[in-house]
C-alpha cells in the first residue's frame, strides 16, 4: 500500500504559510515531526503519526523465475 507521507509542518505551510502562527507552533513544538500514513490520495484531513513510531521494512523483490 501506497502512504500519504505528507509532513505536518509541510502540510501547514502550505496551508497557512511560512512563518503563519500556525507553522511557528509547530515548529516550536517540541518532540518528533508527525507524518500521515493513511493511504495515498485519502479523502478527509491528514491523521498524524509521530516519526519515531513509523518504521519502514524493505522486502526482496519476487523472483520471476520459479
Amino acid at each position: 500500500m501506497m502512504h500519504c507521507w505528507t509532513g505536518e509542518r509541510e502540510h501547514i505551510e502550505a496551508t497557512y504559510g511560512h512563518l503563519s502562527p500556525e507553522y511557528l507552533d509547530c515548529v516550536c513544538r517540541e518532540g518528533p515531526g508527525r507524518t500521515c500514513m493513511l493511504a495515498a490520495g485519502h479523502d478527509g484531513p491528514h491523521i498524524w503519526t509521530p516519526d519515531d513510531e513509523i518504521s519502514i521494512t524493505f522486502c526482496k523483490e519476487p523472483d520471476d523465475e520459479h
